[in-house]
């Protein structure tokens, strides 16, 4: 089986990524063809900035980083335009803090387009941890996470990117955890369902989950403490803090 190798200077296409930029400036959004070497440059950025002595992006580990990377990648998001927003998969499964990841928003001529970033996702990929089970369970994702760091949020990539740390640090079931579930409380799960209040550069303070679950939204609730509310069905896993009425 071929090694999995981050992406690297020599990946990527300096000129493309500047007139991705320049075109941002001109217009405030992005075409969509322009997001995969966007975000690869991205988190290009974020890996590289991490580095202590004598390391570099291939044999890192980013052991110990997932803070780090989640804060370098804040400062980044105002050059780019992004909405962020951060939280710890600790919170969702009701643990001690596991592993820090962000959400940032894309914006696009008629929206926008939702991604998860998990830049030291390599840290987790030791025998028994949530890589490992995650390479069992999906081959694809976990590659797009070793490779690029980072993948488009839909209605099965959270779910099955977030199970492969229910298995190592979560409860016994999804159900235990959320109470009483049923399919009929989800409804689509698109980006356009999810609404980051923050600007550019900015730790967003809610995120709000509007049409994907409906009246049984709070029986579905699980309180985390003061940095996120959690929606957990049998089906899927959102992360957020939910103020006042959900839109």
């Amino acid at each position: 089986m071929d090694v999995v190798t981050p992406i690297n200077y020599n990946d990527i296409d300096f000129n493309e990524i500047f007139e991705v930029e320049s075109f941002f400036e001109e217009n405030k959004y992005y075409q969509e063809s322009m997001i995969p070497s966007l975000l690869d440059y991205f988190v290009f950025c974020i890996r590289y900035h991490i580095l202590t002595g004598g390391e570099d992006i291939y044999s890192s580990s980013f052991w110990g980083c997932c803070d780090l990377a989640a804060d370098i990648g804040r400062e980044l998001t105002y050059r780019y335009g992004f909405k962020y927003f951060s939280f710890n998969i600790g919170d969702i499964l009701s643990v001690n803090k596991v592993h820090k990841v962000f959400l940032v928003s894309i914006p696009l001529p008629n929206g926008f387009i939702l991604f998860l970033i998990d830049s030291t996702f390599k840290q987790l990929c030791k025998s028994s941890d949530a890589g490992s089970f995650l390479e069992a369970s999906n081959h694809e994702l976990y590659e797009q996470l070793l490779r690029n760091g980072y993948f488009e949020i839909g209605f099965s990539s959270l779910k099955i990117y977030l199970d492969a740390f229910k298995v190592v640090y979560g409860k016994n079931n999804v159900s235990a955890i959320a109470g009483s579930a049923s399919d009929s409380t989800i409804k689509n799960v698109t980006a356009e369902n999810v609404v980051i209040d923050a600007e550019p550069g900015e730790e967003g303070s809610n995120v709000s989950f509007g049409a994907i679950v409906g009246s049984g939204l709070k029986s579905n609730l699980v309180d985390c403490g003061a940095h996120a509310t959690i929606i957990l069905t049998d089906k899927c896993y959102f992360a957020g803090i939910i103020a006042g009425s959900v839109r």
